[in-house]
């Protein structure tokens, strides 16, 4: 970037031919400096043998002949949207802890006809599709894992339209109590969430201990967080302090479709139904549509614009490692700001928490995560609505070393064995 005049500040450096060093600019625990320097390495002389004639592009890594691989395993085939093979690395320094021969990876674009590769035993792992769930309930092959998309509605504070009316808590409480979470899961295939921080995230990544899995009395159950009469009575009282009788209440939204995010678009049709009904005569929900590759930028708050949007349904993608990370959207001094949120109350607590060692002072870091967790959710800084989850299946007779998906490791795949192998 530049910003660095004289190679010997550079945090990387190359000591000799076999050892690296990288200088932090905080203390790390042991699971933050081995994911920090999870980095793939390139192969300069080949990477340089494979550049054009002019020198600005390289067909390095595009096939086995212009890659070369490291680790427990290597390539061996490739076969460009079809299949790709690793073999074991016997010079790998820790080979004795890898139990494979050989991974075979086969390239299946829809995941209704893996699943019947894995169940013809054509395949020993597969995605479980949402339609599948209920056929594979029972079955002890399957494995659940929580990704990134807790997805919370956002809502623009600094909005001036209807003299200020989503600056108004008693309107925020009204869309939060008036969202049928459960119709939403049951038709989607994802949870309700009633709190800030997904499940992914760890309050201790050296045990694997999830911060949702510390007993917090201020998170309320999310299968019943439904009360239209309280929504009523919240409008109504946000009406009165704004002075103003209705209103039009507009959600943010991509004008294409993205499969990978579908559930994101069949969600904010179910809120404006729920809405259109719940609010009858008070508020009329409706889509506001912009270009799909606009509407993460489009959904932060704009100082310079502030009637920009209303409401947005999205995720935030903090680290899973540190719970920290959540709260760090939040901080008034947060730049470019996400949401129109400032409090020096919060703030303190964030950077006392920032100011401790995470392994060390643990305790204490939870501590002050959860009092951030209930502040924001008390004042309903973005509104949470719902969790998405993945569901896989392994072959029987295949061990893997966690049979609970750890976040930054996964169900640790590659390092299992079969029973009769």
């Amino acid at each position: 970037m530049g910003e660095v005049k004289d190679w010997a500040d550079v945090g990387y450096k190359k000591i000799d031919d076999y050892t690296f060093q990288a200088t932090f600019n905080r203390v790390l625990t042991q699971y933050d400096a081995t994911m920090a320097l999870n980095r793939t390495l390139v192969n300069d002389t080949l990477y340089l043998a494979n550049m054009t004639e002019d020198k600005t592009a390289t067909t390095y890594g595009t096939s086995v002949e212009t890659y070369t691989s490291c680790g427990p395993y290597e390539l061996v085939e490739w076969i460009t949207d079809a299949k790709y093979v690793l073999k074991k690395n016997p010079d790998y320094v820790f080979a004795d802890e890898y139990f494979l021969d050989e991974i075979i990876f086969t390239v299946v674009p829809d995941s209704s006809t893996a699943l019947q590769l894995f169940q013809k035993g054509e395949l020993d792992y597969s995605a479980v599709s949402y339609s599948m769930w209920e056929s594979f309930e029972d079955d002890p092959r399957l494995y659940e894992y929580y990704n990134d998309s807790l997805m919370y509605m956002f809502v623009n504070w600094g909005n001036t339209n209807y003299n200020g009316l989503l600056g108004n808590l008693n309107f925020r409480q009204a869309l939060y109590y008036a969202a049928d979470r459960n119709e939403i899961a049951s038709t989607l295939g994802v949870y309700p969430a009633s709190r800030l921080v997904r499940k992914a995230v760890l309050a201790d990544a050296t045990k694997g201990i999830a911060f949702v899995d510390i007993p917090a009395d201020y998170v309320p159950d999310p299968y019943s967080l439904l009360d239209v009469e309280k929504a009523n009575q919240k409008i109504d009282k946000a009406y009165e302090q704004c002075g103003i009788t209705e209103s039009v209440l507009r959600i943010l939204t991509g004008d294409t479709a993205n499969p990978a995010t579908s559930h994101v678009r069949a969600a904010c049709e179910m809120l404006m139904k729920q809405y259109n009904e719940h609010f009858a005569g008070k508020m009329t929900v409706e889509f506001q549509v912009v270009p799909s590759n606009q509407t993460t930028k489009l959904r932060r708050y704009n100082p310079d614009d502030p009637t920009a949007f209303d409401t947005a349904v999205g995720s935030l993608l903090p680290s899973a490692k540190d719970p920290r990370a959540t709260f760090n959207f939040y901080q008034s001094t947060y730049s470019p700001p996400r949401f129109c949120y400032a409090d020096q109350t919060f703030d303190s607590w964030y950077l006392e928490a920032m100011s401790l060692d995470l392994q060390k002072d643990n305790e204490e870091i939870i501590k002050l995560c959860q009092k951030m967790e209930e502040k924001l959710l008390d004042e309903l800084a973005v509104i949470p609505f719902y969790e998405t989850a993945t569901k896989v299946v392994f072959a029987e007779g295949y061990n893997i070393p966690y049979d609970k998906y750890v976040t930054g490791i996964g169900f640790d795949t590659y390092q299992g064995w079969w029973d009769a192998k």
